[in-house]
């Protein structure tokens, strides 16, 4: 068996463990900075783990979303869970970004 870091919400990571077998499907130059591991290419659709890993993933994400909709109305976040809507991006441009939005793809917003 294997271990390997999957990303979930912020710095948290679920650890996964697969086969040899999986693990040879791994592309051994993706790990992740201070974290053992490799990413596995395809890996939602190859490895059963991986995909309840990711499912788990978006369900923790959209909680947390919802959560964060409370603390910064506006941005319609309760139910676009931070996808570009239409909604979204009206709420960015009214109250700019939160503490929450990624630099990298509000870089036109307040």
């Amino acid at each position: 068996w294997s271990r390997f870091p999957v990303p979930l919400a912020g710095d948290r990571y679920f650890a996964l463990r697969v086969t040899e077998a999986d693990a040879e499907r791994c592309n051994p130059f993706a790990a992740l900075p201070g974290l053992p591991g490799r990413a596995v290419v395809g890996g939602d659709r190859l490895v059963p783990q991986i995909a309840a890993a990711s499912i788990v993933a978006k369900v923790f994400r959209d909680d947390l979303m919802r959560r964060l909709a409370a603390r910064h109305p506006g941005y319609g976040w309760e139910r676009n869970v931070g996808y570009g809507t239409a909604v979204h991006r009206a709420g960015l441009t009214a109250l700019g970004r939160s503490p929450h939005h990624r630099l990298s793809f509000t870089r036109g917003f307040g």
